[in-house]
């Protein structure tokens, strides 16, 4: 919980035991839900307290002598630092957001001409003849079936993508020159699908002979 002051504070022990359970009048929700309508920003700030709660305070809160919490503490650990995530929580999440992106409202956001990443629908254009199997095939082994990003091999791939990726170099797919094909592993192929200039580029100065 962030404090009026702008520092970091936990709750105690303690005090959550002696708050479990209660909770804010109506009358008093209201008065706080106002008071935060009218001054959005942190209410302390700028002010002082009077004597009277100043005495208040120190009798309930803070008692002469009294060690914080935190005192020679630096940083804190986060609770799930070092605990994996098991294969059920991660299957659970894992439907939870596909569900969540089979919406059609989401699916209408991000596809077509509003995602950010539209290209004119180039995508569905249809690839040449020529760019076949045995062309695939003849990149591959000049790639030494390697991909040319990462340097996975082909033998070493796992899943639903056993072969690696051709990728056009100039992302145009009729050219189909052996100079603007490379071998990528499906994974970074998604990746260099992004800031095209840069991996055009990166890819343009790697000529083939």
């Amino acid at each position: 919980m962030k404090g009026t002051l702008g520092h970091h504070w936990k709750w105690s022990e303690e005090f959550k035991t002696r708050v479990k359970g209660r909770c804010f009048s109506e009358q008093h929700r209201n008065k706080l839900s106002e008071a935060k309508r009218r001054n959005p920003v942190q209410f302390w700030v700028g002010k002082k307290r009077d004597k009277e709660t100043k005495e208040k305070m120190e009798k309930t809160m803070f008692k002469k002598g009294h060690v914080p919490w935190n005192k020679g503490i630096k940083g804190l650990t986060p609770w799930n630092k070092g605990v994996s995530t098991s294969e059920v929580t991660k299957k659970k999440i894992s439907k939870s957001v596909t569900e969540a992106m089979l919406q059609s409202e989401v699916l209408q956001k991000i596809s077509g001409e509003n995602s950010p990443h539209w290209r004119g629908g180039s995508s569905f254009e249809p690839y040449p003849i020529i760019f076949n199997g045995r062309l695939k095939e003849d990149i591959r082994r000049r790639d030494n079936y390697t991909c040319q990003l990462c340097g996975v091999r082909q033998d070493q791939l796992t899943g639903r993508f056993l072969k690696l990726n051709i990728h056009h170099i100039d992302y145009n797919k009729n050219n189909c020159d052996s100079n603007n094909l490379v071998s990528v592993c499906h994974r970074c192929n998604v990746r260099i699908n992004h800031k095209r200039d840069f991996w055009q580029s990166k890819f343009g100065g790697k000529m083939y002979v």
